[in-house]
């Protein structure tokens, strides 16, 4: 993973369907030229994190106060906040 700015976007108006499939995670991850285990999510809901995991996505949950409530014990990591960890650290963890 590089720790450059992102260089791809993707909304859903493509024609993919929509979350918790795994489509754009996976158009994302094709049109970067990455492999699932060389990219991470983050997430802040049930949906997006099931896609992230569908992706075959390391994903980082990081619920919202709208999504703090939810069962997000499938993530690889939970984080209260983006501050809590570098993303050095994160990097760490993920191998």
């Amino acid at each position: 993973m590089g720790h450059g700015p992102p260089r791809t976007a993707r909304a859903g108006r493509l024609g993919l369907h929509p979350l918790p499939g795994a489509d754009l995670y996976l158009a994302v991850l094709e049109c970067l030229g990455v492999a699932p285990a060389e990219a991470l999510a983050v997430e802040d809901s049930l949906n997006g994190l099931a896609a992230a995991k569908a992706a075959g996505l390391f994903c980082i949950a990081v619920p919202c106060s709208m999504t703090a409530h939810m069962d997000l014990s499938a993530a690889d990591l939970r984080l209260g906040s983006l501050a809590e960890r570098s993303l050095d650290e994160v990097l760490a963890i993920v191998g």
